[in-house]
């Protein structure tokens, strides 16, 4: 991200997991909140078992 790239983060969900998606969406939430200098570019959805999301570098 610092170099100007976009960053896709993916959380693959295997089993039981699957039924707890709720719950992982709220994780992959608190991870990019987390990220200091990052915003949301594609907001976070289920693409098959895996939730995938796509975050940047805030403008300066």
């Amino acid at each position: 991200m610092s170099d100007g790239y976009q960053v896709r983060v993916k959380l693959p969900l295997r089993g039981r997991q699957l039924g707890k998606v709720d719950m992982a969406r709220e994780l992959m939430s608190e991870f990019i909140s987390s990220l200091e200098d990052a915003t949301v570019a594609v907001e976070p959805k289920m693409q098959g078992k895996v939730i995938m999301g796509v975050v940047v570098r805030k403008a300066k």
